[in-house]
């Protein structure tokens, strides 16, 4: 099983922003921004009914950008991992429940416009 979120331009906040030490408050507000934002879109694009994963999930975090695109080690998918587990998609966020977490960055284009897109696969057995 595997479900795919779309979040249409949405640019990643940037670790070097969270790391630049700006205030609490604002980053907080940024993290609450990306959870309820990943909690809609789920409601939206699967409905009400959302069934968590009952096992082992890979996460992959793939931003498409315009310009430049990010350090895929600069995308902090840590904040869409915890709006999957406010969403209802994830039981939990720990090592039980989510085997990876995967981040890519991407040039946007036409045929594939910025934003963020969001998959959750079963990991499969180890």
């Amino acid at each position: 099983m595997s479900v795919r979120l779309w979040l249409p331009g949405e640019r990643p906040p940037s670790w070097n922003t969270y790391y630049r030490g700006g205030h609490w408050r604002k980053r907080s507000a940024e993290a609450q921004r990306v959870h309820e934002l990943v909690y809609w879109t789920a409601r939206e694009q699967l409905g009400c009914e959302i069934e968590p994963f009952a096992r082992p999930v890979r996460i992959t975090v793939t931003a498409y950008v315009k310009g430049r695109p990010l350090d895929a080690s600069n995308i902090p998918a840590k904040l869409y991992e915890d709006g999957l587990r406010r969403a209802g998609l994830l039981v939990d966020d720990s090592p039980t429940y989510v085997a990876s977490v995967t981040t890519q960055s991407r040039l946007a284009t036409d045929e594939q416009p910025p934003g963020v897109e969001i998959i959750i696969e079963e990991a499969g057995h180890s």
